[in-house]
């Protein structure tokens, strides 16, 4: 009787620490960004720094017309640079034919002059057609990003924005991306892992063409590891160009993925900057 209890425990600890192994640390929740207008309380208490007072105060503010409403609600209880690092968590939704220019400025990597161009542009009859527009500004990947950003249309329900580590969802998360079928979502899973974008982009090439593939960049990821990525793999991130990624990479090693976003914050916009957290991969422990 004692042996036996003695295999049950010890069966018991194997299957715990594969429980373990199979929960990839390097991974964050797979939703990121959430809708200052409708998420629960509770949603909002996973964001770093926000604690329940906080997590009340967003949400009794509600509704928000403009990203300027929230800050100027949230600038009683916190500084600037708070507000700053919650948003890159939360959002406004930006109503294409209304929103003011912060509130646009929301999207990644569109700044005043852009906003102003999309605004005097109005009216657009559909999202598709703002986000067209947007992509004659910004790099494709960029503007494809923006869509989880966007009011939804009244026949258009839009999930919760959400990233998926390629290396770590389950098949069926890939199934809720637009245009992953049964087959791409088990083609997705068989070819991990992936240590680099381009090989998602090779292998997926082999059923789709390129155009789908970006589409599908909008919601998956490689995970960044900020000393070894390459910069194809660096360029996932939000407005991060080729000559950005190698000038990240010539900077390598990184003690942290805090002393890489520091640096990145030197190229890019703030929140475009804090964005990218998202991507990366955990530090080591």
């Amino acid at each position: 009787m004692k042996v036996t209890s003695i295999w049950l425990l010890i069966l018991l600890a194997v299957a715990l620490t594969s429980s373990l192994a199979d929960d990839d640390s390097d991974e964050p929740p797979a939703t990121t960004l959430f809708n200052l207008n409708s998420r629960a309380e509770e949603d909002f208490l996973t964001i770093p720094g926000v604690g329940e007072r906080m997590a009340h105060e967003f949400v009794e503010y509600r509704p928000y017309l403009s990203i300027r409403q929230f800050r100027r609600e949230m600038g009683k209880y916190v500084d600037e640079t708070q507000i700053a690092a919650y948003e890159a968590h939360v959002y406004v939704p930006v109503d294409v034919n209304e929103a003011d220019t912060a509130t646009l400025m929301q999207l990644p990597c569109v700044d005043e002059a852009i906003a102003t161009a999309l605004a005097g542009a109005r009216p657009f009859d559909t999202r598709a057609d703002f986000l067209d527009l947007l992509g004659e500004q910004l790099a494709a990947r960029d503007a494809a990003l923006a869509q989880h950003w966007l009011m939804e249309e009244e026949d258009e329900p839009q999930p919760p924005f959400t990233l998926f580590n390629l290396n770590s969802r389950a098949e069926e998360d890939f199934l809720t991306i637009p245009g992953v079928g049964e087959r791409m979502a088990h083609e997705f899973v068989e070819y991990r892992p992936y240590l680099s974008i381009r090989q998602f982009r090779r292998e997926m090439g082999k059923y789709v063409d390129e155009t789908q593939i970006a589409a599908y960049e909008a919601h998956v990821y490689v995970p960044v590891d900020v000393n070894e990525a390459d910069t194809a793999t660096l360029m996932q991130l939000p407005c991060v160009d080729e000559a950005i990624a190698t000038a990240l990479a010539g900077a390598r090693p990184f003690d942290t993925r805090a002393d890489f976003l520091d640096l990145l914050g030197e190229q890019l916009a703030a929140r475009d900057a804090a964005l990218a957290q998202h991507w990366l991969k955990e530090d080591p422990a």
